[in-house]
């Protein structure tokens, strides 16, 4: 499964008299649905979307990222991954970097999303 996880730094935001906090989660969403992915799961401020179409997920995920980056508000992004299974080791995950392109790192599957 693929899956985007993303957070925001709320206080930076809500300081910000230029945002709006739930303007920019809707907006996210918004991104998100129209290619059919979904919100897997929200913890605290961490926000999991997802796509049922493995095949098509590392597309219909990575664009909406793509266009999330050049958002005005992106700069308060605090965490911003794209998560899948490692094709090399099937107990890994490999979270790759949306902030700093290029950067990964690989962590242990547990039960959590």
């Amino acid at each position: 499964m693929y899956k985007v996880l993303l957070q925001l730094d709320e206080d930076g935001i809500n300081k910000d008299s230029n945002y709006n906090l739930k303007d920019i989660y809707n907006e996210i969403d918004n991104f998100y649905k129209k290619p059919g992915c979904y919100l897997l799961n929200k913890t605290n401020d961490r926000y999991f979307y997802t796509i049922d179409n493995f095949e098509e997920a590392p597309a219909r995920l990575g664009v909406p990222s793509l266009k999330i980056r050049k958002m005005p508000w992106f700069k308060y992004m605090k965490e911003f991954w794209l998560i899948h299974k490692s094709p090399y080791n099937s107990n890994m995950l490999i979270y790759e970097d949306m902030i700093n392109i290029g950067e990964f790192r690989e962590e242990p599957i547990t039960d959590g999303v």
